[in-house]
């Protein structure tokens, strides 16, 4: 097997930075596209999905969506990704309140059964990582944390709640370490995320001498060892993995996300496992989706580039994970290539409505006449389904400001910049308060914060000039200056340098004499 050389040398961390419009002096972004115009091939995929959107039960509205037009996704590969997605398991899903009752035996033998089903019933290849899924034991958040810090107490001799240790720090590792490129990340962050990744290897190599034997932490050793930069220990993880369960999910995903170019592996490696995929899932159907996966990576080189022939929807010709899909979705978009890119965006959400990539591309295009209405209750029921979620609030909050849901949206943005520090986030909350809020007090302390923390970025200073202007503040000249002496010239800011242009030029400055 090819080891990886140089696994974290020269790439970005597991998600891309938000790279959409910036704010402008009037509007946060949304720019005017092409004029919408229905094919009809689109509107009876549409037809279809907005029939099958009426649907309550989760599992049955998937399975009633239509896949994308001139695909040729398997059935049953279909059906076994949206059970694994959307069945409920209420039990294991409340395992903080378990663990909260003292009842750290019990999630044990929850988790003990379902990882006997998984490794012996056919029927079920997964059920394990679903339920790992469910409980949150991926949850980077405090909460977590100290309720897998209580069960460790309880039974500190179960592999569960050990390897579940492993799992939230391997995740709160990457949470820390941030999603900016490395060149970008502060040392601090590194020393963070250096220290939890440590940690996380500390209880997945615990647990891995432990009985019975868990699969699915050996994916979460590949991420540990993509993240510190030890190839080796990423290889073995995969060996090992497939040794207890060749047909694990999370791993055959993870395999092909991180040994691509991009990792330092290749893409006739990640090709290989899309054939090898196939070949598992006439007995796996599950495995449909790893084979897709593994497809749409290998093309793409891991996002890094587009498809040859500009066609993004045909790489999706077999069902893969809404992640995936949801970031080919965003390729296509800012490819302009708007049809494509809803239909892969409808298909994001149909198994996953919390991808905050397919949510924008969802809203945005909703904003230029695809599917408005459909679009804005799904942004809505994403919110509801997921009020916890900051990047589902931050993506459905933007887009339904545009959509004409200014309450909802003004909560949404609140919430999710009150958890993070995102400044796209805070800077389109800034917007919305220097214009449809005219809440000129929350948008120039959001301008003067987003000033604060980034003075190369030009969004603060267009908003500072915007609410100095609109409430003819006497700074109103200074900021506008100021605005224009840093970003003039910048071509991704010329909207609003030539509206503030036109203003000086309409209301001359008082000479000074």
């Amino acid at each position: 097997m090819l080891l990886l050389g140089g696994l974290l040398l020269a790439v970005a961390a597991l998600a891309a930075v938000k790279s959409w419009p910036a704010p402008e002096a009037t509007s946060t972004g949304h720019q005017a596209g092409h004029a919408f115009t229905a094919t009809p091939t689109l509107d009876a995929f549409m037809a279809q999905v907005q029939t099958a959107a009426k649907i309550a039960d989760p599992v049955e509205r998937c399975l009633h969506m239509p896949d994308p037009p001139g695909s040729h996704w398997h059935t049953d590969g279909v059906a076994a990704y949206c059970r694994y997605r959307l069945t409920e398991m209420k039990e294991i899903a409340g395992f903080r309140a378990l663990i909260a009752a003292g009842k750290g035996a019990e999630v044990d033998r929850l988790l003990a059964g379902y990882l006997q089903m998984q490794l012996h019933d056919p029927g079920y290849p997964a059920i394990f990582d679903q339920a790992v899924s469910r409980a949150g034991f991926h949850d980077a958040s405090a909460e977590t944390r100290a309720a897998i810090d209580a069960w460790l107490r309880q039974r500190p001799d179960s592999v569960f709640a050990v390897a579940a240790s492993g799992m939230q720090y391997q995740q709160a590792a990457f949470a820390a370490r941030g999603a900016d490129f490395a060149s970008k990340t502060s040392s601090e962050q590194w020393r963070e995320a250096r220290k939890l990744a440590d940690l996380a290897r500390r209880d997945l190599d615990h647990a891995a001498t432990m009985s019975p034997a868990i699969p699915a932490i050996y994916a979460d050793m590949l991420r540990m060892g993509v993240l510190t930069g030890d190839s080796r220990y990423a290889m073995a993880a995969i060996e090992r993995g497939f040794a207890v369960q060749p047909n694990n999910l999370p791993l055959r995903l993870d395999q092909a996300d991180f040994t691509g170019r991009k990792w330092g592996g290749s893409t006739a490696w990640v090709a290989r496992q899309a054939d090898e995929a196939a070949v598992a899932a006439k007995d796996t159907p599950l495995l449909w989706v790893a084979a897709g996966n593994a497809h749409i990576e290998a093309a793409t080189e891991g996002h890094l580039t587009r498809p040859a022939d500009g066609r993004f929807l045909a790489l999706a010709d077999e069902v893969a994970t809404a992640y995936s899909l949801s970031q080919l979705a965003a390729d296509a978009n800012r490819a302009r290539k708007s049809d494509e890119a809803f239909v892969l965006a409808v298909e994001a959400i149909r198994f996953d409505n919390s991808q905050g990539d397919a949510l924008y591309v969802l809203g945005y295009l909703a904003t230029q006449g695809y599917y408005r209405e459909w679009a804005k209750a799904e942004l809505i029921r994403a919110a509801k389904e997921h009020p916890d979620d900051v990047d589902v609030a931050a993506d459905a909050g933007v887009e339904l400001r545009y959509l004409g849901e200014p309450a909802l949206a003004e909560s949404l943005m609140v919430y999710a910049t009150g958890h993070e520090r995102d400044d796209w986030v805070l800077a389109m909350l800034g917007d919305f308060y220097s214009h449809e809020g005219h809440n000129y007090p929350k948008a120039g302390a959001i301008a003067d914060e987003l000033m604060r923390r980034d003075p190369g970025n030009a969004n603060g200073y267009v908003i500072r000039a915007c609410v100095d202007k609109d409430t003819n503040s006497p700074n109103r000249y200074r900021s506008a200056r100021d605005f224009l002496a840093r970003f003039g010239d910048d071509p991704k800011q010329q909207g609003p340098a030539a509206e503030i242009r036109a203003w000086l030029a309409t209301h001359p400055e008082p000479s000074a004499g």
